[in-house]
């Protein structure tokens, strides 16, 4: 009986190992939520994971591809920002399950963090955001890009909530925007 209850705990203690070690690794997985640096190949930013936070100056290029899936938090680090060089972002959430963009700040304000921009290398067939809340940052820059905005709330931002060149022709419809800064600013990009 006594080799028995020692055998129990012995298993017991064991158990409790495992189960430690079982959630350092998931402590890790929370802390790899951090996005920092050039995107140069295919990325899933993935509910499970989230909140995820973008520091620094966030990079899309070579022709990449950043899915985001509904329910995604990204949290913008102070002067942050989200640069579509070359690819595509695919951030589409749903009416029930939104995907939100806003500043990592304990008490958010306008201008926490910089812009996301759509540059020339957008791929525009493929890029698209829908039923997504961008929030407490500088606006949305679309240089030279087309991408398809669909149910977007883009509000509190230190600047206009979009602001777009003569080559760009966005698409969407059910977008909003309130507690912006009121300008609108078209400028023309010369070669």
């Amino acid at each position: 009986m006594l080799l028995r209850q020692q055998f129990g705990r012995g298993l017991m203690k064991l158990w409790l190992a495992v189960a430690c070690l079982w959630l350092i690794g998931i402590g890790d997985a929370v802390a790899q939520s951090t996005v920092t640096g050039t995107i140069t190949g295919n990325t899933t930013l993935r509910a499970a994971q989230s909140p995820y936070t973008f520091q620094g100056d966030v990079v899309l290029d070579n022709n990449a591809t950043l899915s985001i899936e509904p329910g995604v938090t990204v949290q913008m680090a102070p002067a942050a920002s989200f640069t579509l060089k070359k690819g595509a972002l695919q951030a589409v959430g749903t009416p029930g399950s939104p995907i939100k963009i806003t500043s990592a700040a304990a008490t958010p304000a306008a201008g926490d963090w910089r812009q996301w921009r759509f540059t020339p290398g957008t791929n525009n067939a493929l890029s698209q955001l829908g039923y997504v809340s961008i929030e407490y940052g500088s606006g949305v820059a679309i240089e030279g890009a087309s991408p398809v905005i669909n149910n977007t709330a883009i509000n509190h931002h230190s600047g206009p909530a979009v602001t777009m060149d003569l080559a760009s022709s966005p698409a969407g419809t059910g977008n909003t925007a309130s507690g912006n800064y009121k300008a609108i600013i078209f400028y023309l990009i010369i070669n």
